[in-house]
């Protein structure tokens, strides 16, 4: 694996062999995600947006393996009033509409880079406590933009520990959330712990993603383990048009539900 070098990163003033700046910590860190996230928002918001706005999440994978790239920018907002501003906006800046999928999100398309606007409000609450229930560590990252600039940063310590170990982590925030709420994104999850490793070389060991199994098999009900079927088929499956079989099978094994190629027929 090759590490990040400052490769992309603007006004960094880089070296040959300079460490991760996930794993630099401190003003480093914080300066590169800053920067990491000033060069991709400028893409998306040419002109200043009067409005606070987060992006979070796998925007910042080049900050841990720089050949990978930026497939979307997931921007988070505190409220729906935010979110219809920034809509307009983004239109007005040349950004086309590429599907309202509710409840999840708005797709837009602007100069090639997709954009993903949630539906979940932050609300009061702190990007935090946000990016900290979101299930890969490493994506438990966030940059706040508020008045057309990058002003703030946030970086989960246990994202510094996945990329010093290498390995896909979960998020403590995550389990909690999937004991206490049995959320229907848990499939989701193992899916995307899967593409994240292949995508910047990280071990998946096998006790992180047979922890989501344990949950999922033992404290989620059958009517709740078919909810995250449907869910991961009416999301991964037809709206991203990428399919795990092993995932799909495991969850879809017993009660009585239909095989997995048929299921996939009929979605």
């Amino acid at each position: 694996m090759r590490w990040l070098k400052w490769r992309g990163l603007p006004d960094q003033g880089a070296r040959d062999g300079d460490s991760p700046p996930l794993l630099e910590g401190g003003l480093v860190m914080e300066r590169a995600v800053k920067a990491h996230a000033k060069s991709l928002l400028q893409r998306i918001i040419p002109r200043p947006f009067d409005g606070e706005v987060f992006l979070a999440g796998g925007a910042f994978k080049p900050l841990i393996n720089p050949a990978q790239g930026v497939r979307d920018l997931d921007l988070w907002v505190r409220d729906r009033k935010v979110r219809e501003r920034l809509v307009d906006h983004l239109i007005d800046c040349g950004a086309e509409l590429v599907h309202d999928f509710k409840p999840y999100c708005i797709k837009f398309e602007r100069r090639g880079q997709l954009i993903e606007i949630t539906y979940q409000n932050v609300k009061q609450r702190p990007i935090s406590e946000i990016v900290e229930g979101f299930d890969i560590a490493c994506c438990a990252i966030a940059a706040t933009y508020d008045g057309g600039q990058v002003t703030d940063c946030y970086v989960s310590p246990r994202a510094v520990d996945s990329a010093s170990c290498r390995e896909v982590m979960l998020t403590e925030g995550y389990i909690r959330r999937l004991q206490e709420n049995r959320p229907p994104d848990i499939l989701q999850s193992l899916d995307r712990m899967r593409r994240f490793s292949e995508e910047v070389d990280f071990e998946l060991p096998e006790r992180v993603s047979e922890r989501l199994w344990q949950v999922f098999e033992e404290d989620y009900s059958d009517e709740e383990r078919e909810a995250c079927v449907d869910t991961y088929l009416s999301t991964t499956v037809n709206y991203k048009g990428r399919c795990n079989f092993d995932v799909l099978r495991r969850a879809s094994g017993g009660g009585g539900r239909v095989p997995v190629e048929e299921a996939l027929l009929v979605s």
